[in-house]
């Protein structure tokens, strides 16, 4: 299912520096961490951005794909200069943000995220057991100005740009919740994803 008026951005670009190493990198059923939330992320958007730190040795063979790094001027600011950089470059109504440390999430739950967006809210956004995950959702175009007047001040918080903006939240239950699963450390690797 490709919805034509939505951009992916993939934001793998995370220091991982709980992990010990470059999480986009790490695998899980032989594949990397990127190429999986790659091909997710792909399958139900027209277009991706894959926004990257400069060092990192990722190349996209795909002509929706573009693979792309913050812009100069917020380098490194953390997930909102990811997703300020690739809404600067897309021209989409709606962006599907994903990052790259949830290999377990599935079509399933992006497509639930993707059916509640309207013109009544400017971001979708999944909550599972009463936590909001605000790196799984989806944005409106026009909240490209708020982020970028966040960034400009310095506040890189994802909290305090949900607080500014009219969002839908989507309840998941605690059965869903391993979808949704971080992989922050290399405990929580051995925890969701050996067998």
């Amino acid at each position: 299912m490709v919805n034509n008026d939505i951009t992916g951005i993939l934001l793998t670009g995370g220091k991982s520096s709980r992990f010990k190493s470059d999480k986009a990198f790490a695998k899980y059923d032989n594949e990397s961490f990127y190429q999986k939330s790659l091909q997710l992320i792909e399958s139900i958007t027209d277009r991706v951005y894959l926004v990257k730190r400069l060092e990192q040795q990722i190349t996209v063979e795909s002509a929706k794909i573009s693979v792309i790094t913050d812009i100069e001027q917020f380098m490194g600011a953390g997930p909102l200069a990811g997703i300020y950089s690739a809404m600067e470059k897309g021209s989409s109504e709606w962006f599907l943000v994903l990052p790259v440390d949830t290999p377990l999430m599935n079509e399933a739950i992006l497509s639930r995220i993707i059916k509640c967006s309207n013109n009544n809210y400017e971001a979708v956004i999944p909550r599972v057991n009463g936590k909001c995950q605000p790196l799984i959702g989806m944005y409106h175009a026009n909240v490209i100005q708020v982020i970028l007047q966040q960034l400009q001040n310095n506040q890189l918080s994802m909290h305090q740009l949900l607080a500014k903006l009219a969002v839908k939240y989507l309840d998941f239950s605690s059965e869903e919740e391993h979808f949704f699963a971080n992989i922050n450390t290399e405990e929580d690797y051995q925890y969701y994803l050996r067998d």
